[in-house]
């Protein structure tokens, strides 16, 4: 569908049976679809709850969410950048499998002269 239809944030899904009957379901409104149609503020938490929580231990979702909500008025973006920086997961890493830097036993690391 083109970025500039009427429908491009709707959807429908057709299920065609065994017997050659069509069951079909179209949803041309579908919430957090569009300007027209945003999220509840229930919504977006969920959506984000659910996201973040594959990222990010539990305690330090809704502090991130509340300040992400109040963005415009961040005075120093490091404040925000704080809330995102990689820890792990409450029970997911041991000491002996963090992760190093050093080049695994037998590789060398090669020079190049790419710069991002």
């Amino acid at each position: 569908m083109a970025d500039d239809a009427d429908a491009q944030f709707s959807a429908e899904v057709r299920v065609t049976l065994n017997d050659g009957r069509v069951l079909s379901r179209r949803v041309d409104d579908m919430a957090g679809r569009g300007g027209d149609h945003p999220m509840s503020g229930e919504e977006l938490w969920e959506k984000f709850d659910d996201c973040a929580r594959r990222a990010l231990p539990k305690l330090d979702i809704m502090p991130l969410f509340e300040r992400l909500e109040t963005l415009e008025k961040v005075a120093d973006i490091r404040d925000v950048t704080r809330l995102l920086v990689k820890r792990p997961l409450p029970g997911t890493m041991t000491q002996a499998a963090k992760p190093s830097a050093a080049p695994a036993k037998g590789n060398t690391l090669l020079e190049t002269s790419w710069v991002p």
